[in-house]
């Protein structure tokens, strides 16, 4: 039950950052968001309340995860071998409109190990509903069953509303208002955050240059009470989600996990150091510009059958810019779609594809 647990606490920690960056970022803008003014006496709030009050803004992401394995896919000498893996994503959102978000995002994968660099480059386009994907690069030798050359370069359209009926249609469960039953999930999210304190400030870091605005450079750390009490409010509304059919096993796992966390919480925080990151907040705005979470993981201390990866470093930086500057987002008038390229890549009736 102790690695369940503090499997827990991890992701409870990570789900009160999302509570945070959801409510606060004015992509929902219900009327009962307690991020929606300042004065909360919690500084990270207030400046991301800033930052995602603007109408653009570019986002560059990177995570990072370094790690010391001894896989045999690496070889089978036995010997530890460094591997790196990069994802950097630069991401342009223009929330002008509310009912028709836009964004435009360059995603690179690089995959580096002792000797060799493997990398893939993907563009992306969202405007409401409708998503838009391209490969524009990839390792010419992966050992797929399918010809990637097909869709290089070839933009593949997704809708989420057709997917959503697919899914109904083969039938899955699915919301019968979905819009609805996100509005209540969020405003249960916020009962159980309202009034709480969420970031404590440890100590200040000096003064940087964050893309070319002067910031203050902040440590701070997620507030242990807050996340004390927010755990088990978390499991009693995820709870709720369960199939009807596993609510019994859900509610009693659910206690177990209460009960082992009213007991040992205070031994798994000290155990993961809390959760700490750093932010920078620009000096003359107030808006929250950087975002820096690291963390050293012995991956035996959560799955005593973990042998192969000996060591981890995560790293996440996320950067934000290039408020409220002119940017423009459009969809693409030559694509393909999501059946077309399936028929692209698996052709079963010779059928080719089209272009709308």
């Amino acid at each position: 039950m102790i690695i369940n647990t503090k499997n827990i606490l991890i992701a409870s920690g990570v789900v009160v950052v999302g509570v945070v960056v959801v409510l606060a970022s004015g992509l929902w803008r219900p009327s009962w968001n307690p991020f929606g003014s300042s004065g909360g006496g919690d500084i990270v709030i207030e400046s991301l309340t800033k930052s995602m009050a603007a109408k653009s803004f570019e986002l560059d992401s990177q995570l990072a995860i370094d790690m010391e394995t001894t896989s045999a896919i690496l070889g089978d000498d036995g010997a530890a071998k460094q591997v790196k893996l990069n994802l950097t994503v630069q991401d342009q959102i223009n929330k002008a409109n509310p009912k028709e978000m836009k964004a435009k995002a360059l995603i690179n994968l690089a995959l580096q190990t002792e000797g060799a660099t493997v990398s893939a480059d993907l563009e992306g386009i969202g405007v409401g509903d409708n998503v838009y994907l391209k490969l524009t690069s990839f390792p010419s030798f992966l050992p797929l069953p399918i010809d990637l050359t097909k869709i290089k370069d070839q933009w593949v359209k997704l809708s989420i509303k057709d997917l959503q009926n697919k899914l109904a249609a083969s039938g899955l469960q699915m919301p019968a208002n979905g819009e609805d039953d996100f509005k209540t999930t969020l405003k249960n999210l916020q009962d159980i955050a309202h009034g709480k304190k969420f970031f404590d400030i440890q100590r200040r870091l000096g003064q940087e240059d964050v893309a070319g605005a002067m910031a203050d450079h902040y440590a701070v750390g997620l507030n242990k009470r807050t996340v004390r009490d927010f755990i088990p409010a978390y499991l009693d509304l995820a709870k709720k989600y369960a199939p009807q059919d596993q609510q019994a096993q859900t509610e009693q796992q659910i206690s177990e996990i209460k009960a082992d966390l009213n007991t040992n919480f205070e031994k798994y925080w000290e155990s993961l150091g809390g959760l700490s990151f750093e932010v920078w907040i620009d000096k003359a705005s107030g808006r929250l510009v950087k975002v820096s979470w690291q963390k050293e993981i012995d991956p035996s201390k959560f799955s005593q059958t973990q042998q192969d990866i000996k060591k981890m470093n995560l790293r996440v930086e996320l950067t934000l810019s290039k408020f409220n500057e002119s940017f423009e987002v459009a969809e693409p008038s030559d694509f393909k779609t999501a059946e077309e390229l399936l028929g692209a890549l698996i052709p079963t009736n010779g059928a080719t594809s089209t272009k709308p």
